[in-house]
């Protein structure tokens, strides 16, 4: 039920990103994250100010909120299936989210992840727009490449 709920979010969410966001920039944003949400460190390129704001954010998450983590992670599969479609992506997305809804039952958490989760969304599409800015020399681009 949380996870059909911020479902719909995450959804809307990845349609008005890939409509605003360079396909290209969106798409190493979205593998960055998703390395976050899988307990890996920045590195060289990825060390945007804001990709480190959405470290901690992860890494507060994992700590003290499984669930915010959960749904984190469910954003960040989703946004890679979406610009990289694979059946690996699709299946890392389904377990995020079935793993969330395997955590949390009371929907009475459901106002505080729709908030944990539109906080990490501005900052996402910050990241990208940084991401967009940066200048990038040839070894950026074998530091961001997943």
């Amino acid at each position: 039920m949380i996870a059909a709920a911020l479902r719909t979010e995450i959804d809307l969410f990845c349609l008005r990103a890939l409509d605003r966001a360079d396909h290209g920039s969106l798409a190493r944003c979205a593998l960055a994250t998703q390395r976050l949400t899988h307990g890996d460190r920045l590195a060289g390129a990825e060390e945007l100010p804001t990709m480190r704001l959405l470290a901690e954010l992860v890494q507060r998450a994992a700590r003290y909120h499984p669930a915010t983590y959960l749904a984190y992670r469910a954003l960040s599969e989703h946004l890679v299936a979406q610009v990289k479609p694979s059946s690996g992506a699709e299946v890392a997305r389904e377990k995020a989210f079935d793993a969330l809804d395997d955590l949390v039952a009371d929907p009475t958490e459901l106002p505080v992840l729709r908030s944990a989760l539109h906080t990490f969304c501005e900052h996402f599409q910050h990241l990208c727009q940084e991401a967009t800015r940066a200048p990038r020399g040839r070894a950026d681009l074998t530091a961001t490449a997943a």
